[in-house]
């Protein structure tokens, strides 16, 4: 049977809802079986940034003890310093440790972070007013970015 077209009236084709909603489907399934590929190559990237900083502090590290001849002690204070200097308190009364430096803060001048270091007096507790912007210093270095918890790097006092 033929179809005839009146004079003047246009042909519409297009899809129907069937067709629209198979298609949609077809997207669908195809972006579920993608999805895994696409967050397994981010976490492979991030695994090698992980690798990456690790070796930047291995090679610090050891920059440190040619420089020193020794490895960084994991923790520099003064076991003097005790409850306040300079008006400002110690959170916890020098009780879970004494006010001073971890590894991390000394070996910023090899991890290429010297203005960094060189904004803290190590002759002075950590805590002191004048070193607050140097010591809550976030370096990206100090976390592995597939590690679970805040993404905004480690303190070098820490």
């Amino acid at each position: 049977m033929l179809h005839t077209v009146a004079p003047g009236t246009a042909l519409r084709r297009g899809f129907t809802l069937i067709e629209l909603l198979v298609v949609i489907s077809i997207i669908a399934i195809l972006m579920a079986l993608l999805l895994p590929a696409v967050q397994q190559a981010r976490e492979a990237a991030r695994r090698t940034q992980c690798k990456n900083n690790l070796k930047q502090l291995t090679l610090a590290l050891h920059n440190y003890h040619d420089v020193h001849s020794i490895f960084p002690p994991a923790y520099v204070g003064s076991p003097t310093v005790a409850g306040t200097a300079f008006g400002v308190s110690y959170p916890d009364h020098n009780r879970n440790g004494q006010a001073g430096y971890a590894w991390g803060a000394l070996i910023l001048p090899q991890m290429d972070q010297s203005p960094l270091s060189n904004a803290f007096n190590f002759s002075l507790p950590c805590w002191t007013p004048s070193q607050a912007n140097a010591a809550t210093t976030k370096l990206a270095t100090f976390l592995c970015p597939s590690s679970r918890g805040p993404a905004d790097g480690f303190d070098v006092l820490r």
